[in-house]
């Protein structure tokens, strides 16, 4: 609401000696204090009703601010209701909602937790292999997953179990990558030739001498118990 402002008050000087004139002059001095008076009331209630819309407004904003802080903290609770919900999915002790795996940077990398339910990164790879070499897990491999190839002078069982060697020319033959203490493991030699083969000293032959070569192949068994290495062979006749 607008503020009522009066007019100006305008008063007529009364010169003494002037009857007529004083009396006119002052019934109109009179009237003008009174219209001053008039509009001087009508000015407060103007004020009055500025302030009564200031106060409403006011309210009008205090109400709605309240409101607008209620839906956040509704917003803020339903959040935090879906969050728990969350979280009774999880991994361990991981929500998923906490699943962050980050760089993921070599193949077979995948998110799991620790022992302690804490989020880890781990590899297909390095599991599978520590699964077959550990002393207290057992695994299989399905057939024909045992690898085979064609070897010179060395023999390298991280690799593969099963060589193929051509003796048409002399060889000396290294084996890499042994198994340690208390591991086993079982090696097949296929030597084609009879050109002198040179076997490592490590090897106990099971007839006291390396197994002479025949003309089409020999098949050599080689084992590892987890003490020493011991050998046999069979020629093809």
């Amino acid at each position: 609401m607008p503020i009522y402002v009066p007019d100006e008050l305008v008063l007529q000087p009364i010169n003494a000696g002037d009857q007529v004139a004083f009396i006119t002059k002052f019934n109109n001095t009179q009237a003008a204090f009174a219209l001053f008076a008039e509009q001087c009331a009508l000015m407060v209630k103007s004020i009055e009703g500025a302030f009564d819309d200031a106060i409403q407004e006011a309210q009008g904003a205090a109400q709605q601010s309240g409101e607008s802080a209620q839906a956040s903290s509704q917003s803020a609770a339903e959040a935090e209701r879906y969050k728990n919900e969350a979280q009774q999915i999880a991994i361990g002790n991981v929500a998923i909602t906490d699943l962050r795996p980050g760089a993921l940077t070599e193949p077979g990398d995948y998110v799991s937790v620790d022992d302690e339910g804490e989020l880890a990164k781990r590899n297909l790879a390095v599991d599978v292999n520590t699964q077959l070499t550990s002393g207290e897990q057992s695994a299989s491999l399905s057939r024909s997953d045992v690898a085979s190839g064609v070897a010179t002078d060395t023999l390298d069982l991280a690799e593969r179990q099963v060589f193929r060697v051509d003796a048409s020319t002399p060889r000396t033959l290294d084996l890499v990558g042994s198994p340690g203490a208390d591991r086993a493991i079982v090696v097949i030699v296929h030597v084609s030739g009879q050109e002198a083969v040179t076997w490592p000293d490590s090897i106990v032959w099971d007839e006291g001498l390396a197994p002479a070569l025949d003309s089409e192949f020999t098949r050599v068994a080689l084992i590892w118990d987890g003490v020493e290495w011991s050998g046999n062979g069979r020629a093809r006749v």
